[in-house]
């Protein structure tokens, strides 16, 4: 076991990779329909393809209203909110906390509303950088 410990350490001191990933993987980006929908992996932090600064975010605090907001790479924000009352709010609570580098978040609201009406998150390891 000493042995182990210390082949893993000098392989890190020296720089040698310990491990290589393989498989599908996915670069992150953001999607905007302006006062519809939001859509995109947060992961795109990592993506140094897309152009401009993307990002997504999900806040809010107990017994809070929870805000989902984003902005994709031509310069298009969006937010919605999902109120205490809503019937999504649980899920909603939920959905932020489990926000995590490999997940796909999609949201979406009417036109004429602040109020989310839908919102979905996909974890998946071909986000995972």
């Amino acid at each position: 076991m000493k042995k182990l410990i210390t082949a893993g350490i000098a392989a890190m001191v020296m720089g040698a990779p310990i491990s290589h990933a393989d498989g599908l993987h996915i670069p992150g980006t953001v999607n905007v329909t302006p006062n519809v929908s939001l859509s995109g992996a947060m992961n795109v932090r990592y993506n140094t393809t897309v152009a401009g600064n993307p990002y997504l975010y999900a806040n809010g605090y107990a017994g809070s209203a929870v805000n989902f907001a984003g902005l994709d790479s031509d310069g298009d924000s969006f937010i919605c909110t999902v109120s205490p009352g809503n019937p999504l709010y649980a899920e909603a609570v939920a959905i932020k906390n489990n926000l995590s580098s490999t997940g796909f978040l999609l949201v979406r609201k009417p036109e004429n509303s602040n109020e989310c009406n839908q919102v979905y998150l996909l974890n998946g390891s071909y986000w995972q950088d």
